[in-house]
């Protein structure tokens, strides 16, 4: 997905973004079970919340080196990135294809426990394609944050992702604008953060 960040961020930015699907887990699974005080129902229950604790703190790990970047701007080289007319994209597939299919095709009421593990396992799956892939894969509670995350090119035309805050979208699009590297700058990376004029 992110080419040549560091861990940290990549982990953070894909464990942040599955936090609305896992809040609302959590949130469906208490309304539809019925048997809330067995054990089993108290094991999930303590892991979904456990799972949801780990991503808010991705998510404070994630806008915690975003807003590092800011200091770099002066310390790290910059370069002209093409912003193109498309961005925060892939909301509605990701929506449709990791949701839609968690909530409807895994049966809490039947069997909990193998909706349980079948949860997990494909959120593992998503996991292993978004590192190995180089598909984008939206962060939700980044853009209900303000955060925007565009499509762009570098000079020798490769498409890179670009990350703003605070700058109006209509002012980036079809723009060039100066951006700084996320991760590794001696190596041909793909994230940037746009560098506010």
């Amino acid at each position: 997905m992110f080419l040549f960040t560091n861990k940290l961020f990549k982990y953070s930015y894909f464990l942040s973004s599955l936090l609305p699907l896992n809040s609302l887990m959590i949130l469906w699974f208490t309304l539809v079970e019925d048997n809330k005080n067995t054990l089993c129902f108290r094991f999930i229950e303590i892991s979904f919340i456990s799972i949801v604790a780990i991503q808010i703190i991705s998510l404070v790990c994630l806008i915690s080196q975003i807003s590092k970047l800011k200091n770099f701007t002066r310390h790290q080289g910059k370069e002209v990135i093409y912003i193109k007319n498309k961005y925060n994209s892939g909301v509605r597939d990701f929506l449709l294809s990791t949701f839609l299919p968690i909530l409807t095709s895994f049966s809490f009421k039947d069997n909990v426990i193998a909706a349980f593990i079948m949860v997990l396992i494909f959120q593992l799956c998503l996991f292993v394609f978004y590192l190995k892939s180089s598909d984008f894969m939206p962060n939700i509670i980044l853009i209900l944050l303000g955060y925007n995350v565009f499509e762009g090119s570098i000079n020798n035309g490769k498409t890179v992702y670009c990350i703003s805050k605070g700058i109006e979208i209509g002012t980036l699009i079809e723009n060039k604008r100066m951006g700084i590297k996320i991760g590794n700058a001696t190596k041909v990376g793909n994230v940037y953060w746009i560098v506010e004029d």
